[in-house]
C-alpha cells in the first residue's frame, strides 16, 4: 500500500491494486480492513517510525533539531504523500484522522521530551507556532524548507519557550478534535 501510495497517489491505493501487488485475494484484505483507507492508515503508521529526541543543550537547540527532523520526514516523497493523503482522509475517516492524531502527537511529545532535561515544557500552541511555517511550504506552497528560514524560527520562536516550574510536568495532551473558533468579531449592532 506504501508502495502504491509513493508511485500513484491515493487513488492508486485500491483493494484490487493492493491485492494484486501483495499477491492475495481482495477477500483477504476486506477481512482485515473494512476500507482502502484503513489499510492506507496502517500501513502508514507501521513504516513510520517518527522522531527520536536529541541531546540538546538549549531551547534553541531543541528547536533546530525538531525542525531539521521534520523538514527531512517531509521532504522524503513516500513521507510527505503519507502525510498529506491522512489529512485529505481525515475529514471522513476516523482511521485516518487518528493515525494523523498520532503522528502528531509523537512529535509534540518527542520535542517536549528533548525539552524535559532543560526544565522547559512546550505548550501545543507553541509548537504549532514552530512548525507550522514547515508544513505551510511544504504542502500548500510546495516550496523547499531553507536552512534561514528554518534560523529564523528558531531565532523568533526559541524565546517564547518558558521553563516550567517543574521538570517533570508531562506535556499536555493533543486534542482528539480542533474546538470550533471563536467569533472574535464585534457584535452587531442593531439597526434602529
Amino acid at each position: 500500500a506504501r508502495r502504491l501510495l509513493a508511485e500513484g497517489g491515493p487513488s492508486n491505493v485500491s483493494f484490487t491494486n493492493v491485492a494484486r501487488a501483495a499477491k492475495v485475494g481482495r477477500q483477504t484484505l476486506y477481512t482485515h480492513w473494512q476500507t482502502p483507507e484503513r489499510l492506507l492508515a496502517e500501513a502508514i503508521l507501521d513504516e513510520y517510525g517518527g522522531p527520536s529526541a536529541e541531546d540538546v543543550d538549549s531551547v534553541v537547540e531543541a528547536v533546530r533539531a525538531s525542525l531539521l527532523g521534520l523538514r527531512e520526514t517531509m521532504s522524503e516523497p513516500a513521507r510527505g504523500v503519507a502525510v498529506a493523503t491522512l489529512t485529505a482522509l481525515a475529514f471522513h475517516d476516523m482511521t485516518s484522522r487518528d493515525a494523523l492524531h498520532k503522528i502528531g502527537a509523537d512529535w509534540f511529545a518527542t520535542f517536549n521530551a528533548s525539552l524535559r532535561p532543560l526544565g522547559v515544557t512546550c505548550t501545543l500552541d507553541e509548537y504549532a507556532l514552530i512548525v507550522g511555517p514547515v508544513f505551510f511550504l511544504v504542502f500548500l506552497l510546495r516550496e523547499p524548507v531553507t536552512d534561514a528560514l528554518i534560523e529564523r524560527i528558531v531565532t523568533h520562536l526559541s524565546p517564547v519557550i518558558e521553563p516550567t516550574s517543574t521538570s517533570t510536568s508531562a506535556p499536555p495532551p493533543v486534542p482528539a478534535t480542533a474546538p470550533p473558533p471563536s467569533d472574535t468579531r464585534a457584535p452587531k449592532k442593531k439597526a434602529s
